[in-house]
């Protein structure tokens, strides 16, 4: 059996949005794998985050309609399993069975896979993440 540990962050972007209520705040809430490290053009390892959804506090229903904005994928500096952001969510794990992942070529594809099962939870059944409405 393979599996991995993914969790949920929120990020206050809130200075991205420039027509938001002055009493606003704008987060962004991303999924990412718990110790993963990824080195691209750099000495210091990243965190993949992908962008699942945003959450607008402190503003109507009607305004969060008008106020959509698509996020984006992004690497920021290594999130560290032993000292995480304050604004995160409870761990849950995805797995594939010995077979599947047998059937998979690689390492990466397995890995692909489990980010795959694990944007399909998150998006189904979001943990919550503390601190964000």
């Amino acid at each position: 059996m393979r599996s991995a540990e993914f969790r949920l962050t929120a990020i206050n972007e809130t200075r991205y949005w420039d027509d938001l209520p002055a009493h606003a705040k704008a987060y962004g809430v991303y999924l990412f794998r718990v110790g993963e490290a990824t080195y691209c053009a750099s000495l210091s390892p990243s965190s993949w985050l992908f962008f699942l959804h945003n959450v607008l506090d402190g503003v109507t229903e009607e305004q969060q309609e008008r106020h959509y904005h698509q996020g984006i994928d992004q690497y920021v500096p290594y999130i560290d399993p032993d000292n995480l952001p304050e604004l995160v969510s409870e761990p849950f794990t995805v797995e594939i069975d010995d077979a599947e992942a047998a059937e998979l070529e690689s390492e990466e594809a397995i890995i692909d896979r489990l980010w795959e099962l694990a944007i399909e939870e998150a998006q189904a059944n979001p943990p919550m993440v503390p601190g964000i409405t």
